[in-house]
C-alpha cells in the first residue's frame, strides 16, 4: 500500500471514529475562529510522524 493511501486512510479512519466522539472527550483550546489547520489535521500529522518513526515534535 503506497504511503499516500496510507494518509488517506489514516485521515479517514480519524475522522469518523474519532471527529465525532471529539466534542465529548475534550472542548476546544483555542478560540481561533479561522485555522489554517483544523483539529483533525493536526492530530492525523502527529500520528502520521509518530507512524514515521519521528521521535520528537521538531521532526515530526
Amino acid at each position: 500500500m503506497s504511503w499516500e493511501i496510507r494518509l488517506i486512510t489514516l485521515f479517514l479512519f480519524f475522522n469518523q471514529n474519532v471527529e465525532e466522539k471529539r466534542q465529548y472527550l475534550c472542548g476546544r483550546l483555542s478560540n481561533n475562529s479561522s485555522p489554517d489547520l483544523t483539529d483533525t489535521e493536526v492530530m492525523v500529522i502527529f500520528l502520521w510522524g509518530i507512524m514515521q518513526k519521528r521521535t520528537d515534535i521538531k521532526r515530526i
